[in-house]
């Protein structure tokens, strides 16, 4: 069989926006297991990342593809998850594990070092989570589910079934016949939700429940 070096790596053109090679490789090494991989500095900062990670963080509003770094795609929490992760890697050298919301959606994601040159590289792979989600062998795991956030343990699950559906962008009307309750019903709900996640309206509703990564439901 002939030896194949990275010379010999062509670049799909999928690839030709701007991202570098190495992220090309990277791109290549996972694309099979639809992870997404980007390469980021101890920061946070997102040096650069595969197509996969770039549909991952996409708007769909926007279309942006290129953030400068992590934060818009954490909640307060995982933001600080994040940095301690980053920071106990490049201390350690040891990988760490994150499962908690990513970009609207509870994730797995892995931190591991990966030095090319005099500055620190972190190598970031971010899977969806699934109930048979394998962590990896030897890593320190951090648990960011909402029953860890004391405001959203604080809530029933009917307000829980509400919160994802506001979410979703359904009316109080779609909301209470999916439910099987009256709009008074659901505008309560709605009303005791603001009250114990001190947002003002459903928009701040719905990006809190973003952040946190609330399992999306059919309408």
């Amino acid at each position: 069989m002939q030896n194949t070096t990275v010379a010999d790596v062509q670049t799909p053109s999928d690839w030709q926006k701007g991202l570098s090679t190495t992220a090309c490789i990277c791109d290549a090494l996972m694309n099979d297991s639809g992870c997404a991989v980007a390469m980021v500095n101890p920061a946070g900062q997102i040096l650069t990342y595969n197509s996969t990670f770039a549909r991952l963080l996409e708007d769909p509003e926007s279309g942006d593809t290129s953030p400068p770094d992590l934060g818009p795609y954490l909640n307060e929490a995982a933001a600080v998850a994040h940095e301690q992760a980053r920071r106990a890697v490049v201390q350690e050298g040891h990988p760490v594990v994150i499962d908690g919301p990513f970009a609207g959606r509870r994730s797995i994601s892995t931190y591991r070092e990966y030095n090319t040159s005099d500055e620190d590289r972190l190598l970031l792979v971010v899977a969806r989570w699934a109930p048979d989600t394998p962590l990896p062998e030897g890593a320190r795991t951090v648990s960011l589910v909402p029953s860890t956030n004391d405001k959203l343990a604080s809530l029933t699950p009917r307000e829980l079934d509400v919160l994802r559906r506001i979410a979703q962008g359904m009316s109080t009307i779609e909301i209470a016949r999916s439910l099987h309750r009256s709009t008074k019903t659901i505008e309560g709900h709605r009303v005791s939700l603001g009250v114990k996640l001190n947002a003002r309206n459903r928009v701040e509703l719905a990006q809190i429940a973003w952040l946190w990564g609330l399992a999306p439901v059919e309408k």
